[in-house]
């Protein structure tokens, strides 16, 4: 694993499962509420903190729509799927 992604898998075991299993957990702590509490709390303290929290989810949904975004018409993608 180094981070964000597994590697490796032990035999019987696919990287898909092993990416659900762990992401899972990190839900599983992340929704506690001790943790959204503490996140409040460290943000109203340190609102540099919640600005970087706010960039960062932009970062992300931002990813997530390129991800989904239909290609641009005459990408290299097409120019290769049509050779």
């Amino acid at each position: 694993m180094n981070g964000m992604n597994f590697l490796w898998s032990p035999q019987g075991v696919s990287l898909e499962a092993l990416d659900r299993h762990y992401r899972d957990i990190l839900l599983s702590f992340y929704r506690r509420p001790s943790i959204s509490i503490h996140y409040v709390k460290l943000s109203i303290y340190h609102p540099r903190h919640f600005i970087r929290l706010m960039k960062f989810a932009f970062d992300y949904l931002l990813c997530r729509v390129r991800r989904h975004a239909p290609e641009p018409l005459g990408s290299q993608k097409q120019r290769d799927s049509e050779l």
